[in-house]
């Protein structure tokens, strides 16, 4: 794992740009198996024409690239400052492009990573949309695994995992979209949106980070560890969902 750990710090100090804004804002790594990793706010995002306050999901990125390589899952991740938020505004070039790696490879689940701050309650938040009823859901398919996947982290925050802060669901009568709920109107397929705290993803932070220009140095305790676990956890949820998705093939439901 450890080797592991030092390619994700390598990717992101290398291949990661938090603040540079370029319209070529995003890269997509081919895979082999019906499942995407999207990473929508690898670098920092503009809203409104202003930067997104918050910055960037530190990590984020390289940790989708790495489960890529771990897993075989697609990947599409943002590696530069965009004045296009993919996960806020609808009608996006990363949009487009999910929908064309959608329809070319036939993909089933899409899992969406972000990062949250340290400041919140839980470790990791999944957002659904809808936990309760499963014709608004936005990943009713794969509920039950991702849940199986992540009951250590259930244990440690409450018995809760879906929807604690974080739905996913947008509004898009105002014209906020996010990627789960692109995901589930326009492209019929099952997504998560997994909000991941801070010292579950970020190894050594980057002088470009948004919050290490703040000064806000209280906010990424770092843990190898930690940050290991997440990606184990990650790994084995997508592996799962991978073997549910050709059970169903071969029983011809999908």
């Amino acid at each position: 794992m450890d080797k592991i750990l030092k390619e994700i710090e390598q990717f992101e100090f290398a291949k990661i740009s938090y603040q540079e804004v370029s319209k070529n804002y995003f890269n997509i790594i081919p895979g082999k198996i019906p499942i995407l990793i999207s990473a929508p706010h690898g670098a920092r995002p503009h809203r409104n024409g202003k930067p997104r306050d918050v910055g960037e999901d530190e990590y984020t990125a390289s940790i989708s690239v790495m489960l890529g390589r771990l897993t075989g899952a697609h990947v599409i991740y943002v590696k530069n400052a965009t004045l296009e938020d993919p996960n806020f505004y609808p009608d996006t070039l990363y949009k487009e492009a999910i929908k064309r790696i959608i329809d070319t490879h036939e993909i089933k689940f899409i899992a969406d990573i972000h990062g949250a701050s340290n400041k919140n309650n839980f470790i990791v938040d999944v957002g659904i949309i809808d936990d309760t009823n499963l014709d608004y859901c936005s990943c009713p398919n794969f509920k039950d695994i991702i849940e199986e996947s992540f009951n250590e982290m259930i244990a440690l925050q409450n018995g809760k995992l879906f929807n604690i802060r974080f739905s996913g669901a947008g509004n898009p009568d105002r014209g906020i979209e996010t990627v789960i709920r692109f995901a589930k109107d326009t492209c019929q397929i099952d997504a998560a949106q997994f909000e991941i705290r801070s010292d579950y993803r970020i190894l050594k932070q980057k002088h470009d980070a948004t919050m290490a220009l703040k000064a806000d140095k209280k906010e990424f305790p770092h843990d190898k560890e930690k940050v290991s676990k997440m990606i184990i956890l990650l790994k084995e949820m997508i592996i799962k969902i991978n073997q549910s998705i050709s059970n169903k093939s071969e029983k011809g439901i999908y």
